[in-house]
């Protein structure tokens, strides 16, 4: 699980910033963190701002203890979806990489 801030919409879609730290879970739902030494070299460099980096923590503990117990979405509900073959696959805008003028980014770090 990667945590990141929320996604904010805007004319070219949807951002979120990486928040560094992530959570990995196993099939038998143990779990543990990872990138915590990049997220808290992100906060000392000022990269991610302190109440971001602990909501950060906060927010992947709180999924630990989610995965850990087995909540959804955590409890394996969707383990087996798989799209209808006859959706059509979306295809991106041939500018979907091009910046948007005007656009600085999301802005919540």
């Amino acid at each position: 699980m990667n945590v990141e801030t929320p996604a904010v919409r805007w004319a070219g879609g949807l951002d979120a910033d990486d928040l560094e730290v992530d959570v990995v879970a196993g099939p038998d739902r143990r779990c543990q963190l990872k990138d915590v030494d990049e997220a808290e070299a992100a906060n000392a460099a000022g990269e991610v701002r302190d109440e971001w980096a602990a909501r950060a923590r906060s927010e992947a503990e709180q999924a630990i203890a989610d995965i850990t117990k087995g909540v959804w979405p955590y409890d394996g509900t969707w383990t087996d979806f798989r799209p209808d073959p006859s959706w059509p696959v979306p295809e991106l805008p041939a500018n979907w990489n091009q910046p948007v003028p005007g656009y600085t980014g999301a802005g919540l770090l």
